[in-house]
């Protein structure tokens, strides 16, 4: 499945990291976004995302494994 990034140079190029920042992506999706800044910041930020879809999360971790990065990522709890 090809999935492309939405907005995704824009994104990460308005961002503005540190180093030891953390980067939580709530809506992780197929982990384009997060890829986008392990690419930029590599080991400088700390990376964790969630995601409602089991699946999403799945192939995120698959994706951003092939990256070089671990990030902590997990399923959306319900709260409501």
């Amino acid at each position: 499945m090809t999935h492309e990034s939405v907005l995704l140079k824009e994104i990460i190029d308005g961002l503005s990291f540190q180093d030891g920042d953390i980067y939580l992506d709530a809506t992780l999706g197929m982990g384009g976004h997060m890829e986008g800044v392990w690419q930029k910041m590599k080991n400088q930020v700390i990376l964790s995302g969630i995601d409602a879809d089991e699946m999403s999360v799945i192939l995120s971790r698959e994706r951003l494994d092939l990256a070089g990065a671990k990030p902590k990522l997990g399923e959306k709890m319900n709260h409501f």
